[in-house]
């Protein structure tokens, strides 16, 4: 894989997640006018609609990446796909809106019947959105896909822009309403982005059992491996409080930076891997899966080493009030976290090859040593320590996804580090000969 052959997808994916990084900021300025206990409820707000988008996403729209290579079939995965992800986003909102009295009395969080109202609302207005914008994936139109997420931070942005304007404070219920907004905003264009490609019909011979079958082991990796991101900060208001729920959530927020592009690499990867897996072309797996591997990690390590001596503390001092200094801990905790990223995203390599049970397995091993962290933390009683849950994981499950792609597709330890070869070799050949 030659990087300089996809340097215009790879420019728009980059533009793409900067915007990401852009309302980070803006984010990071919603919260100088909030309450650290409103900021905690707004994280189980938008942890609980991401968990759901997430099994939405793996059991209704990754068929869409994986049966969509036939176009004469695109239809028929089209309709499965966008009533499968309609019922899964829709249904489960809606019961947790039914049962909103309960799961507040469970949790012994009256503010969680305001969060589950608004649920439903806003999965109504995001499955469009969720839905085109895999379509836009799976054509590799990452410009269309900069445009419909610049709507949605663009709205937000300015919508932040007139709340501030109009009062010195920010509660849960301006950002859901604001969120809200921004979502049905984005949706609306993405429709209109993806309007050629918005086809459905009966034909083709995809099934409703071959669908499932592919996405239902998908759906219980993503289930499973999204807890310890999305739905962390339930646990913390039952061992803590919502407001120490906030102050995490604030170091998350930075941490989501190196998420996103984590996210962005598996977009990214996961087609030309199904595609050099179907066309058993294994040296040209193993070349996008080393070099993909290898730069995110030399990315991430610069990172670490600047968080590390300071940078994070420099941001959180900088952008966030004193009330949110607690997170400065938390976020050099979650740092370290970092690092195993680039090589649990070899988790796409393990399921194009057909072993999402071998995925499954790992991310079981993973979670059972969040959990053991958990106890940990609320048996220690210490908040600066409830980052150890998500950092073990990582931890655990990328150690676990190297070793099995080491075994089985070769992956030696010294390609780890060929980004620098790589870029060296890179340097000298198109700079230092030119001197000559």
């Amino acid at each position: 894989m030659k990087l300089q052959e996809h340097i215009d997808k790879i420019s728009w994916s980059f533009a793409d997640k900067l915007l990401f990084v852009l309302y980070g900021f803006v984010h990071l300025f919603q919260m100088t006018f909030m309450d650290t206990g409103q900021l905690g409820l707004y994280a189980l707000f938008i942890g609980a609609n991401t968990w759901i988008f997430i099994i939405g996403d793996f059991f209704a729209l990754q068929g869409i990446i994986q049966f969509g290579a036939n176009k004469s079939g695109r239809g028929k995965v089209n309709l499965l796909a966008l009533m499968f992800i309609s019922i899964i986003a829709v249904g489960f909102s809606f019961l947790a809106f039914v049962f909103k009295a309960q799961i507040a009395h469970l949790f012994n969080q009256q503010g969680l019947i305001e969060i589950l109202t608004y649920l439903p609302l806003l999965s109504l207005a995001m499955v469009p959105r969720t839905f085109n914008m895999k379509l836009l994936y799976r054509d590799h139109n990452l410009k269309g896909i900069f445009f419909v997420d610049l709507v949605f931070f663009g709205i937000m942005s300015f919508l932040t822009i007139f709340l501030v304007y109009n009062s010195n404070a920010i509660n849960f219920n301006d950002l859901a309403i604001l969120y809200i907004i921004g979502t049905a905003s984005s949706s609306l264009f993405s429709i209109i982005i993806a309007r050629k490609q918005l086809t459905f019909n009966l034909l083709g011979c995809i099934t409703i059992r071959r669908f499932v079958g592919f996405s239902l082991p998908m759906t219980l990796q993503a289930a499973m491996h999204s807890l310890p991101r999305q739905l962390d900060s339930y646990f913390i208001i039952m061992v803590f409080s919502p407001a120490v729920a906030g102050i995490y959530y604030s170091a998350k927020t930075l941490y989501r930076f190196f998420e996103e592009a984590g996210s962005a690499a598996y977009g990214l990867l996961y087609p030309p891997a199904v595609k050099l897996i179907n066309n058993k072309d294994l040296s040209g797996l193993r070349d996008l899966m080393t070099k993909g591997v290898s730069f995110m990690f030399a990315a991430y390590l610069l990172g670490f080493v600047l968080i590390q001596a300071g940078i994070g503390e420099l941001l959180i001092t900088t952008l966030l009030p004193e009330r949110f200094y607690a997170a400065i801990p938390q976020f050099k905790i979650l740092s370290i976290g970092i690092l195993a990223i680039p090589f649990y995203t070899l988790s796409l390599i393990i399921n194009a090859s057909g072993r999402p049970d071998k995925v499954l397995k790992f991310i079981t091993y993973a979670i059972s040593f969040t959990i053991i962290a958990y106890a940990f933390v609320a048996y220690s009683a210490a908040p600066e320590l409830i980052p150890l849950g998500l950092v073990l994981y990582n931890i655990i499950y990328g150690v676990l996804c190297y070793l099995y792609i080491k075994s089985n597709l070769g992956f030696p330890a010294s390609s780890i580090f060929r980004a620098f070869r790589d870029t060296k070799h890179y340097i000298v050949t198109n700079f230092l000969n030119i001197n000559k």
